[in-house]
């Protein structure tokens, strides 16, 4: 019991230490951390599927029954 009770300790005062980090650096202000992903092409996907990829989706419906 007092195994646990010390790793409770422990993951708690390591998520404070977390906590209290990002506090006083967030995110947004880390360039590395910050950045912004490349332009993607805009959702929903409306063109056809590819046939490889609805044979796949098949064989994955038929294989779960």
């Amino acid at each position: 019991m007092l195994d646990r009770a010390l790793a409770a300790f422990e993951r708690e005062a390591e998520a404070a230490h977390e906590r209290s980090v990002l506090a006083e650096h967030p995110y947004e202000e880390d360039f590395e951390l910050s950045w912004r992903p490349p332009p993607g092409p805009s959702l929903p996907y409306d063109a056809e599927v590819p046939k490889a990829v609805r044979a796949a989706a098949g064989k994955r419906r038929t294989g779960r029954r």
